[in-house]
């Protein structure tokens, strides 16, 4: 048994035939039949010339693992077998590999690396949990997120000076071996291996849920002025539609047990161009003058035209210019008044630590669709939009009498919205 903490790297000095290699190790007490994992495989000590081993390679062993295509040079993970009374760290670790994965996504964060595994095998998805544990090339690591057949781990500065695993490149092949517990349990669970473990099956400790098909992509600190005030951008990508969404953290919220949060929905008129036909322009502003007055999170979520993307949005805009309002636009396209949904806001919340918050909102509906999802939303925060011109206060009083926004609005007479 192994713990996946790499005790030394090793190099290729030769390959004999397919079914043998020779390596260079740094130990100099081997002794035969001595099991060493390299590269996580468990391989048995065959032949010892000084520090060069031999190790014979079984067919099963060259079908799951990458020995096949390693030249000489090649660099090795090492690890010796564990003895009666060391000292266990890691991660159970059998040295059993279960196959190979590829590197698909590399970032590098402070002095870490994020790297995204994909191209799992169909059986082996249901043996990935969130916190779980994965040994890569012999390392052992824990899985930061997990997505259908993707996973993702982060490397830190001790991993990639220690390991081989530093020189990791995106298209790379890797052998990996799944969590021996999680795959035992499943075992006696579907002993068929094609059902995947639900919380329960863990007994819910130490489980946390995945953020559904979202995964963090980058993120990078944003300077806002000379004087070093800056906000701190998360991007998540959402892989069941492709779209990307943005946290931005103004100020420090580590002792902030319940931040101010804005959720905002892209509006490219109102954002970009300042169009007066909709409040989101306004909002956008006044919630980033707060956010930045009182520290907080602003949500930028893709869900153009309140969910129905910029076409059908203008599509509606000509609609409301014939004497529609913004909701009959809608119906007349065949959405509802409002087609936004909040469930990667809160993924997004839960994923940044954050499931108390306060939120600026004037819509009930984000206060219903996140209590839902299990975000605490402890205290509403109007924001109090002014309804300047006609676009506006027609357009205000559909959503306050159509929609059910919390707005207040000084008349309210039928104002014959055709806008």
């Amino acid at each position: 048994m192994f713990t996946g903490l790499i005790d030394g790297q090793g190099c290729v000095s030769q390959i004999v035939t397919k079914g043998m290699i020779r390596i260079d190790v740094p130990y100099a007490d081997l002794v035969m039949g001595e099991s060493i994992a390299v590269n996580g495989a468990c391989l048995t000590v065959s032949d010892i010339a000084g520090q060069t081993v031999s190790f014979v390679l079984s067919p099963e062993t060259l079908s799951l693992t990458h020995f096949s295509v390693l030249q000489q040079g090649s660099p090795v993970n090492l690890e010796r077998a564990l003895q009666y009374k060391d000292r266990l760290g890691g991660h159970y670790v059998l040295g059993h590999v279960d196959g190979l994965v590829r590197v698909a996504y590399i970032e590098s964060q402070k002095d870490c690396l994020l790297v995204r595994f994909d191209q799992l095998q169909p059986n082996h998805a249901c043996w990935l949990l969130p916190k779980g544990s994965v040994t890569i090339d012999g390392v052992s690591l824990t899985l930061n997120r997990v997505q259908d057949d993707q996973f993702e781990v982060m490397l830190v500065p001790q991993t990639l000076q220690e390991t081989t695993l530093s020189d990791l490149s995106v298209g790379q092949m890797c052998q990996v071996e799944f969590d021996m517990l999680v795959k035992s349990a499943q075992q006696h669970r579907h002993p068929s291996n094609s059902l995947p473990l639900s919380p329960e099956d863990l007994g819910g400790v130490g489980y946390s849920p995945s953020v559904s098909s979202l995964i963090l992509t980058a993120s990078s600190p944003i300077p806002l002025s000379d004087d070093g005030e800056m906000v701190h951008l998360h991007v998540y990508r959402d892989d069941a539609d492709g779209k990307e969404h943005v946290a931005a953290i103004f100020g420090d919220l580590t002792e902030n047990e319940a931040p101010l949060v804005r959720l905002h929905s892209e509006c490219l008129t109102g954002d970009v161009l300042g169009s007066i036909r909709c409040d989101c322009g306004w909002q956008l502003s006044e919630s980033k003058r707060l956010l930045q007055e009182n520290h907080g999170v602003l949500l930028y979520l893709r869900q153009e035209g309140r969910g129905i993307g910029l076409t059908e949005k203008i599509r509606a805009y000509n609609l409301q210019d014939q004497g529609l309002d913004t909701v009959e636009a809608n119906h007349e396209l065949g959405y509802d008044g409002d087609e936004r949904n909040y469930d990667v806001a809160v993924s997004m919340l839960q994923d940044l630590g954050f499931n108390r918050i306060r939120l600026m909102t004037n819509n009930p509906g984000k206060i219903t669709q996140l209590t839902e999802g299990g975000i605490e939303v402890i205290e509403r925060v109007p924001l109090q939009v002014p309804d300047e011109s006609l676009y506006n206060h027609n357009y205000l009083l559909t959503k306050k009498t159509k929609l059910g926004h919390m707005l207040s609005i000084e008349n309210e007479e039928d104002p014959n919205d055709n806008h």
